[in-house]
C-alpha cells in the first residue's frame, strides 16, 4: 500500500487529509439533507392542518346551508299542494291559481327562500310562476280544470312539480341508502331524484 501511495505521490498524511475530508462533505451533505427533508415535512404539515381545516368550514356552511334549506322548503312545500298529481283539484280557479303566484312570491321574497335556492331550484321557481302568472291572467272565476284533458292544470301541475324536484335535489332527500350489494347495485337506479 506504501508503494501505491508513493507512487502517486501521495503520503499517508495526505491521504488522512483527503479522507477526512471527503468524510466532513459526506456528513455536511447528510446534514442538508436532513434540514431539506425536516422543511418539507414540516410544509406538508402545514398544508395538510390548512387542507383539513378548510375542509372543516366547508362542511360546516354545508350543514349550516341544508338546515335552512330544510326549514325553508318544508313551509313551500305545502303551498304548492294545490295543483299536485292525485287527487286532481277541480275546484281550483284562476283566481287561486293568482293567489299561489301572490304566496309563491311571498315565500321567495318575505321569507327569504329565494336566498338559498340552488341555481337549478331558482330557475325551476322562474319557471313555476311564470306558468302561475300566464294563467292567472285568464277568467279568475273559471276552474282551470277542464274536461277532458286540462291542459292548463297538467300545465301548472308540471311546473310546480319540477320546483319540488329541485327542492328535493338541493337537499338530497330522494338518495336511495348505500346498497348492501355494493357499488354496483347502487348505481343500476337508486340514487336519481324522483319528480315531486
Amino acid at each position: 500500500m506504501t508503494g501505491i501511495l508513493q507512487a502517486a505521490g501521495l503520503s499517508g498524511v495526505t491521504l488522512l487529509v483527503v479522507a477526512a475530508v471527503g468524510w466532513l462533505a459526506v456528513r455536511g451533505t447528510d446534514a442538508l439533507v436532513q434540514r431539506a427533508v425536516s422543511a418539507q415535512q414540516s410544509e406538508l404539515r402545514q398544508a395538510e392542518a390548512r387542507w383539513t381545516s378548510a375542509l372543516g368550514s366547508r362542511a360546516d356552511l354545508e350543514l349550516d346551508l341544508r338546515q335552512k334549506r330544510d326549514a325553508l322548503y318544508r313551509s313551500l312545500w305545502p303551498k304548492t299542494q294545490v295543483l299536485s298529481l292525485t287527487p286532481i283539484n277541480k275546484e281550483l280557479t284562476y283566481a287561486d291559481v293568482s293567489q299561489l303566484s301572490i304566496t309563491l312570491k311571498d315565500w321567495y321574497f318575505t321569507e327569504c327562500g329565494g336566498l338559498y335556492l340552488s341555481v337549478r331550484a331558482q330557475r325551476a321557481y322562474r319557471e313555476a310562476q311564470e306558468a302561475l302568472t300566464e294563467a292567472a291572467g285568464k277568467d279568475a272565476g273559471e276552474h282551470v280544470w277542464r274536461e277532458p284533458r286540462g291542459d292548463d292544470y297538467e300545465r301548472l301541475r308540471l311546473a310546480l312539480s319540477s320546483l319540488r324536484t329541485a327542492l328535493t335535489e338541493d337537499l338530497q332527500s330522494r338518495i336511495a341508502a348505500p346498497s348492501l350489494e355494493g357499488p354496483a347495485a347502487d348505481s343500476r337506479g337508486g340514487s336519481q331524484s324522483q319528480p315531486g
